[in-house]
C-alpha cells in the first residue's frame, strides 16, 4: 500500500523541524511553518497548481519572481524592513537567500535562551508582516514605505509578548529604545 501512495504522490518530503512560538498567535505559527516548506500561495506556487496568475513578478520590486523566499527574504523590500528591525535589536546585518536562514540563524543567535527567544519572536513577526504588505498591496493597492512597516511590526511584536508571553517585556518607552532591555 505505500508503494502505491509513494508512487501516486511521489516521495516523502522532509519537513524542517519547527520552534513553534508560544508569544506569537496560532496563525502566525503556521504561516511560518509553511513558508518554510515554500507552501504560501505566491504566484510562482499558484502557477504550478495551474491557477492563473497576470505576473509571476514580484509586485514590491518588479525584478525577482513571486516566490516564499523572494517575498519575505530577498526582495530589497523585505531586506529593508529586516535592515532596521536588526539595527534597532542591535545585532549585525547579514545576507540571507531563504527563509530557513534567516530563522535558522535567529534559533542560535544570543546566548540566552530568553533573548534567543525574543528575537525569533521578532523575526516571525517580520516576516508574517512582509506577507501581510504584499496582500496589502496585491489585493487592495496598499502601499506601506519600509520605515512605517519596521514601525508597525515593532507594536505588534511588542502586543504579541505583552499578551501571549511571561517574559517581562517593561514599558513602550523601553521597547523602542531595544527588545531586549529587560532580559
Amino acid at each position: 500500500m505505500r508503494k502505491k501512495i509513494e508512487q501516486i504522490l511521489g516521495p516523502q518530503q522532509i519537513i524542517p523541524p519547527f520552534n513553534w512560538s508560544k508569544d506569537v498567535p496560532g496563525k502566525v505559527n503556521c504561516f511560518i511553518w509553511r513558508a518554510k516548506q515554500d507552501r504560501i500561495p505566491s504566484a510562482v506556487t499558484l502557477l504550478s497548481k495551474g491557477v492563473s496568475v497576470n505576473s509571476t513578478y514580484c509586485s514590491a520590486c518588479i525584478s525577482g519572481e513571486e516566490n516564499a523566499n523572494h517575498i519575505l527574504v530577498e526582495c530589497p523590500f523585505a531586506q529593508t524592513i529586516r535592515e532596521k528591525l536588526f539595527e534597532w535589536c542591535g545585532i549585525q546585518q547579514a545576507s540571507y537567500n531563504s527563509i530557513n536562514e534567516l530563522l535558522n540563524y535567529a534559533e542560535s543567535w544570543g546566548g540566552s535562551l530568553k533573548k534567543r527567544n525574543r528575537f525569533l519572536t521578532i523575526c516571525y513577526g517580520l516576516l508574517w508582516n512582509v506577507w501581510k504588505y504584499r496582500n496589502d498591496r496585491v489585493f487592495k493597492a496598499m502601499f506601506i514605505n519600509p520605515t512605517t512597516g519596521m514601525e508597525l511590526i515593532k507594536s505588534m511584536v511588542y502586543f504579541w509578548i505583552k499578551c501571549r508571553g511571561n517574559s517581562g517585556v517593561g514599558s513602550w518607552l523601553e521597547w523602542q529604545t531595544s527588545p531586549f532591555v529587560n532580559l
